[in-house]
């Protein structure tokens, strides 16, 4: 090959390489966005039956979410069951609580007037209530081992002839609800519900309060996942369920260990970010900054009495009282006497105070 071809040659084979290069970083880099692995998890109720847990983890699945109650009074058959064996098993696991913030004991709310929920309200009392009955069922798991964080199911909503109004209604129950179960449990609810609804009933503050457990449902598996577009006043999606369990994908590939095929989710992140999101109670650490102290002690004395405010609810009867200075007691780390002493007075002054609403 002549001298001047083979430069012209190697200059054009050069350029050719470079290009190939630049675009195959932009192109992988673009797919390593969309190609994202996921965690496989699922959740179930006890329609779903029964689950074989250790067979569940050993096919690879890392994660679950069990229902545990819904509206007030009602306890899932399996919660127990489905807790105790996936904590077991070694597969991740929270509870849900399925609200009913369209009604109160079975009574539809028909009339909002837009305004914050008054202490004692009906829908007040709904809010609180379902969230006192949520928190006694899944506290005692968080105080004795760690779990995934506590979910509010959001699927059934207010119809008040406005959008303006449903979703004022929706973010104050849910509000109230959350503030609830952070107080006891230490962390908001996340949300689950759906995209349509997502973006219809929630304020800004609520969405960008909670993480958010997104349903969509494509029928085409994981290969295309909600982006942050698609729901922009939540942070991005911590978990997808991506099939209701009756598509054919999910059907063809039916999670081992279950009786039916069930909802399926993912993650999007490692194993090491799935893990950071479990959370676990220490006994007497009323205002969960991983210590039992004087503050906690604070937090007991300012709510006694409280059976909305159940932040300082050690003994898990739904109302603080001296069973719970007990348990602070207990678990706080070699007092001095003479704090011990002062702190003794000041919880023996007075009778036990009235619940309060609060």
């Amino acid at each position: 090959m002549p001298h001047d071809v083979y430069n012209i040659a190697h200059r054009a084979k050069s350029i050719l390489l470079s290009v190939f290069i630049v675009v195959a970083t932009i192109f992988g880099s673009v797919s390593g966005v969309q190609a994202v692995t996921f965690i496989n998890g699922f959740d179930v109720y006890t329609g779903d039956g029964a689950v074989n847990w250790t067979t569940v983890k050993n096919a690879g699945y890392q994660f679950a979410f069990v229902k545990a109650t819904e509206g007030v009074n009602f306890i899932d058959s399996r919660f127990t069951t489905n807790m105790t064996g996936a904590h077991n098993a070694g597969v991740l696991v929270g509870p849900y609580h399925f609200t009913r913030l369209e009604s109160k004991d079975g009574v539809a709310f028909t009339s909002y007037n837009g305004n914050p929920f008054p202490v004692g309200s009906d829908p007040y009392l709904d809010a609180t209530s379902e969230a006192a009955d949520f928190i006694q069922s899944i506290r005692p798991y968080y105080t004795s081992g760690s779990y995934l964080p506590p979910v509010a199911d959001v699927e059934t909503f207010p119809s008040f002839g406005t959008t303006a109004l449903n979703k004022a209604f929706v973010s104050n129950w849910i509000q109230l609800f959350s503030d609830s179960v952070q107080n006891a449990i230490g962390v908001r609810p996340m949300i689950y519900t759906s995209q349509s609804a997502a973006n219809t009933y929630f304020n800004a503050t609520v969405a960008g309060e909670h993480k958010l457990w997104e349903a969509v449902w494509k029928g085409t598996g994981t290969t295309s996942p909600p982006t942050q577009a698609n729901t922009p006043s939540w942070p991005l999606w911590t978990f997808w369920q991506w099939s209701d369990g009756a598509d054919s994908i999910a059907e063809a590939s039916q999670v081992p260990g279950t009786s039916v095929s069930v909802d399926r989710d993912v993650f999007a992140g490692t194993t090491a970010q799935l893990n950071a999101l479990l959370v676990h109670l220490i006994p007497g650490d009323y205002n969960h900054d991983g210590h039992v102290d004087g503050a906690d002690w604070t937090v007991w004395h300012s709510t006694r009495g409280s059976i909305v405010n159940l932040a300082a609810d050690g003994n898990n009867n739904q109302v603080v009282d001296a069973g719970d200075y007990s348990i602070w007691l207990a678990h706080v780390p070699e007092p001095g006497t003479a704090t011990l002493v002062a702190v003794g007075i000041l919880a023996a002054i007075g009778t036990r105070p009235k619940r309060k609403l609060r």
